[in-house]
């Protein structure tokens, strides 16, 4: 099975998420995001488990870790449109640094395989739609919305289909 670790934006983040993802969803956009399934997240890795045991101790190795960090915030950067994919992605902090490495210390100590892309070509980010054609898409046309926040809850999800989080598994909340 398939599984993301994942920041999860606060409800006002989120909201404007999906009001921009209704925009795109209307332009042709492949997939909707919402409250219930296909989650607004910024994602640290997609990685694959072949059994439960293994789920396990990655949640119980996280856990241990997060429970001694505390919230910080994270700065928006811009909209970006990338083949089709569109998304606002966000500055690359320490303390988003210091996760994203120790989720892939979490992974490798488990022999679980990392499926997604580094952050080194792909800043991290919320994912809004894809549109199969982007070529008359003018991404200057979207909501100037600030989407900074203070982070304080990250997940593990089952993932979907076009990277979307299809259903919360566990979540943590920093608050040291």
């Amino acid at each position: 099975m398939k599984y993301n670790i994942a920041i999860i934006p606060p409800d006002n983040i989120c909201k404007k998420s999906i009001s921009v993802s209704e925009m795109l969803h209307k332009r042709g956009g492949k997939f909707l995001l919402g409250n219930k399934t296909n989650f607004a997240h910024i994602t640290f890795a997609h990685f694959e488990c072949f059994d439960v045991k293994t789920l396990s101790n990655i949640v119980d190795d996280f856990e241990q870790w997060i429970n001694k960090r505390s919230p910080f915030n994270i700065e928006q950067y811009k909209y970006r449109l990338n083949d089709g994919w569109i998304d606002i992605s966000f500055e690359i902090g320490e303390e988003l640094l210091l996760i994203y490495k120790t989720v892939f210390d979490i992974l490798q100590k488990n022999n679980c395989q990392k499926t997604s892309d580094n952050w080194d070509d792909n800043l991290p980010h919320i994912t809004l739609s894809k549109l199969e054609d982007d070529t008359n898409f003018n991404i200057e046309t979207l909501p100037k919305y600030d989407f900074s926040f203070n982070v304080d809850r990250i997940g593990i999800f089952e993932l979907g289909g076009y990277g979307t989080n299809k259903k919360l598994l566990k979540y943590f909340i920093l608050e040291k």
